[in-house]
């Protein structure tokens, strides 16, 4: 019975995702990406050369009418390694003369706030060392920017603030001689094996206490027992081992079974997944692109409910507002978990 249950499910999951196509919202090419279009030539590529390993063509979401669970993608005008790199060029300044610098970009996210659009930028940049046929490490940027606008299509104006603003960071900034020098292609395998634990898509079954662990890839438990309230619509974690079958509650970061990933919070596993260099809420993701359709849930948790929206994992039941985020006065909905530190992001 249980089998058959469970290939039910996993059906009508795969149904439905293949029914479902998630809605795009392009932005508009303003006049300062053209100006970059026209500025990126071989002076402004060995000036600033923009690497994206965010894994994802989105900028971000928008979200639709107040009682549909779906969200618009946001995708940029051109190809977004192109478009950033546009930008860019178009940003570059008399401080950058003579200087070689390589921009990693590790996470781009827009969208909207509680009055108006948010841009968000992290990334690693390097400069190549004097002499040497390599790159030293230069900085890290994490910058964040919002405005009041009723449209989104300025989003494009604050992409051009952030990224300009990280590049004036740059003026009289230089590379620690005492860092490791490395070529193009060491600091790419670099950048990209600091977030193995996340783009190697292998995630042990167990309960992660703290996002130390998750990045360790070693949870403090390897199994676990899921009690669901129905009325609360809230679930406790429970520990065991094999060689004591004693349940524990415990508040963890996360669990995670059979390579799916849940983080914990208020009482609630929410679904979570691998996107390049970063890990993005399941529920925000194409659904023909989910990886996480969250099969675990649905049947540890889900099924224990009677109404269509709480047996739901994707359902803007489960959204997660966040309250005065970075302490702007701003509220949004989190997308994503913040790859350094593991807690929401917008």
């Amino acid at each position: 019975m249980k089998l058959t249950l469970l290939f039910f499910l996993f059906g009508l999951a795969s149904f439905y995702q293949s029914k479902a196509q998630q809605s795009t919202h392009r932005l508009p090419l303003d006049e300062n990406i053209l100006i970059g279009k026209t500025q990126l030539n071989e002076g402004a590529k060995a000036s600033l050369e923009v690497i994206d390993l965010t894994g994802d063509s989105v900028l971000g979401y928008l979200p639709l009418e107040a009682e549909r669970n779906e969200r618009t993608a946001i995708l940029a005008p051109l190809p977004k390694q192109e478009w950033l790199q546009n930008i860019m060029s178009g940003s570059l300044t008399g401080g950058l003369v003579g200087r070689q610098l390589l921009y990693i970009v590790n996470d781009v996210s827009l969208g909207r706030h509680t009055n108006g659009n948010y841009a968000r930028v992290k990334a690693t940049i390097y400069e190549s060392a004097p002499g040497a046929n390599g790159y030293r490490l230069l900085k890290t940027v994490n910058d964040f920017s919002t405005d009041n606008s009723a449209s989104i299509n300025t989003v494009s104006s604050l992409v051009n603030n952030v990224l300009g603003n990280t590049l004036s960071f740059l003026i009289g900034v230089i590379a620690n001689d005492a860092s490791k020098v490395m070529t193009r292609e060491e600091v790419l395998i670099s950048e990209k094996t600091k977030y193995v634990f996340i783009n190697g898509r292998s995630f042990a079954s167990g309960i992660y206490l703290n996002y130390d662990e998750f990045k360790n890839r070693k949870p403090s438990f390897g199994q676990f027992f899921i009690k669901t309230d129905a009325t609360s619509k809230q679930v406790q974690v429970f520990s065991f081992t094999g060689t004591d079958s004693t349940m524990r509650p415990v508040n963890p970061w996360a669990i995670a079974s059979a390579n799916e990933v849940y983080v914990f919070r208020g009482g609630k596993l929410y679904a979570v997944e691998a996107m390049g260099n970063n890990l993005v809420i399941s529920k925000y993701l194409n659904p023909q692109r989910r990886m996480n359709n969250a099969m675990f849930w649905r049947n540890n948790v889900g099924n224990r409910f009677s109404l269509p929206e709480d047996s739901n994992p994707f359902d803007n039941s489960y959204v997660i507002k966040l309250e005065n985020y970075h302490k702007k006065n701003i509220t949004g909905e989190a997308v994503k978990i913040n790859a350094d530190t593991g807690e929401l992001e917008l």
